[in-house]
């Protein structure tokens, strides 16, 4: 009897021990969401900076800069936010992630449509120049490269391909 006793208490205990793992664990995931919440609101911040300051060429607002990310769909994600805020433009946006380049192009509809400007050529075109390749669909496409030391190349030379692109 004590021996069996002593066997469901123990039983009792790993039971508590395997619920409270698991709240711990609950509450680990809930707080890493929170803390990707506030990084991600951190990082519009930056996004903000590079909204302030288009570029013209041909009548169309060139948004480009360098933000911090930490992984592509954070890239992806920072694109969609500049496409919802912008009326009307052409955006790249560059990032170093693992020592490589990484670039999220987006294209407003009255572009894609009125001068058939495609988010996948323009990426393209600028991942050639820091030795790389990418594409995807007309208002938002991504790339990559290894030439970390070509990104102002890019940054100052989208209006140009965005150019060589107008219809």
């Amino acid at each position: 009897m004590g021996v069996e006793k002593f066997i469901n208490e123990q039983i009792i205990k790993l039971n508590k021990a395997d619920e409270k793992i698991h709240l711990l664990n609950e509450e680990k995931k809930h707080l890493e969401k929170q803390l990707s919440e506030f990084s991600f609101k951190e990082k519009l911040k930056e996004l903000d900076t590079v909204i302030k300051s288009p570029k013209r060429v041909e009548n169309i607002n060139i948004y480009s800069g360098k933000v911090n990310v930490e992984n592509m769909d954070q890239l992806k994600s920072l694109g969609d936010e500049l496409r919802n805020k912008i009326s009307s433009g052409v955006g790249l946006l560059v990032a170093i992630i693992n020592k490589k380049v990484n670039m999220v192009c987006i294209v407003t509809d009255d572009l894609i449509k009125g001068k058939k400007l495609l988010a996948g050529k323009i990426v393209g075109e600028a991942a050639k120049i820091v030795g790389g390749g990418g594409g995807g669909k007309p208002h938002l496409a991504t790339a990559g490269g290894k030439d970390v030391n070509k990104i102002d190349t890019v940054l100052s030379g989208v209006g140009e391909i965005v150019k060589k692109y107008l219809v």
